[in-house]
């Protein structure tokens, strides 16, 4: 799997902007992300050929969440019916990530496993181990998390 691969699946459940940043800056890429009217950037990073981070960053460059990630599943798709993003999960991880979604997301802290079937649902797990990414009840991406970082 390449990070470009999950960046397009990523944008296609987001439904944020994609770019592909080649050799761009980070400074570029946050001001094409302010031009889009973004408020955080999140970076698909390759460790030995697949992507192995995934990184949110604020406007004024700061790490808000690192995450060291391997893709377990990556189902193929284009684009989900714009729906609000369910955020659930009880850590700081998830809080982190709501955060990122903005005004898109609403977060629910709990497990809530019968929410999985509702809409689009972002689901981290209490050990911060797993994100998984529903559509209608359906896993459209799951990522094992190795390691998280919180800034």
């Amino acid at each position: 799997m390449e990070a470009r691969t999950l960046c397009k699946r990523l944008r296609g459940f987001t439904h944020f902007p994609y770019v592909n940043r080649g050799k761009m800056s980070l400074e570029d890429v946050v001001n094409t992300a302010a031009e889009l009217g973004c408020d955080h950037v999140m970076l698909v990073s390759d460790f030995k050929r697949r992507p192995g981070r995934l990184e949110i960053l604020d406007l004024d460059l700061n790490a808000t969440l690192s995450l060291f990630i391997s893709v377990a599943r990556l189902e193929k798709f284009k684009w989900l019916k714009k729906k609000r993003i369910t955020v659930v999960g009880r850590s700081e991880v998830a809080r982190r990530l709501y955060e990122a979604f903005g005004q898109n997301a609403m977060w629910v802290r709990g497990d809530g496993e019968s929410l999985k079937k509702e809409g689009r649902v972002v689901f981290v797990d209490a050990q911060n181990t797993v994100l998984e990414f529903f559509d209608e009840g359906v896993q459209m991406i799951l990522l094992k998390i190795r390691g998280a970082k919180l800034f």
